[in-house]
């Protein structure tokens, strides 16, 4: 009888060892849970605030510059400034370093290109100042109105594409190739070309951008701004590529 009552005394203490370390495994397993729940929403947070803050107006903006750029167009420098001053945002220090330290190079390397670019630009300017005078007899203000010299391509009265002599050169994009490329688009066109603010032909228009381009083509300072115009591109494509998962939080 007291092995029998033994016996129920042992097992009813192995259930209350048992029942407690149940409870204990329990707890700590719902705690270890609870805790991978707390960092993945604590994560995910992050990320969204530094795409919100950081990743995003940094795509955003890289974005901008690299279109002005495909288009040998003048960027909009203001973006650099702004730029510059997302270091001061205490949250830029969570970037990625690799993306940091490609950050840093890339603005310093537009900060550069601004300089050679504007030079670039001023050159051209005067040759086409120059090239205007010596076959059209005009003084005209390159700088100020830039409308004044380049073509306009009409549908309907409405204006499906536009260049300017400026544009072309720098672009090195025939104006008989970049109509072509309009008319595949848009048919029944009309072509209005603009020289000194006087309607030209198609034909002067082209001969202006030949007699300038066979003009600059030799120039270093025109070399050297297509060249690293061309560098900038594809690092700003392959930066952009990377940061992009950033700014795409799931």
């Amino acid at each position: 009888m007291c092995c029998g009552m033994l016996e129920i005394i042992l097992a009813g203490i192995f259930a209350i060892i048992g029942a407690i370390v149940g409870s204990i495994i329990t707890y700590y397993t719902q705690k270890r849970t609870q805790e991978r729940t707390w960092k993945r929403r604590i994560k995910r947070e992050d990320a969204i605030t530094m795409r919100a803050k950081v990743y995003g107006p940094i795509f955003k903006m890289m974005s901008e510059i690299l279109e002005s750029m495909e288009q040998v167009k003048r960027p909009d420098w203001e973006i650099t400034n702004k730029l510059e001053e997302m270091r001061t945002q205490y949250l830029f220090y969570n970037m990625r370093r690799d993306l940091k330290n490609k950050f840093y190079t890339l603005v310093e390397r537009l900060d550069k290109y601004e300089t050679v670019y504007s030079a670039t630009q001023t050159l051209v300017l005067r040759k086409i100042k120059e090239a205007v005078k010596k076959s059209h007899r005009m003084d005209v203000s390159v700088g100020e109105s830039q409308v004044r010299l380049g073509l306009e391509i009409l549908k309907d009265a409405i204006e499906v594409g536009s260049i300017t002599l400026e544009q072309a050169i720098l672009q090195e994009i025939r104006p008989s190739d970049f109509i072509r490329t309009k008319k595949e688009v848009w048919e029944d066109v009309i072509i209005d070309v603009r020289i000194g603010g006087q309607r030209k032909n198609i034909g002067d228009f082209e001969s202006l951008y030949e007699d300038v381009l066979r003009e600059i083509e030799g120039e270093l300072l025109y070399r050297k701004e297509k060249k690293q115009r061309k560098a900038l591109v594809e690092e700003l494509e392959a930066f952009l590529d990377q940061i992009k998962t950033f700014v795409t939080v799931q």
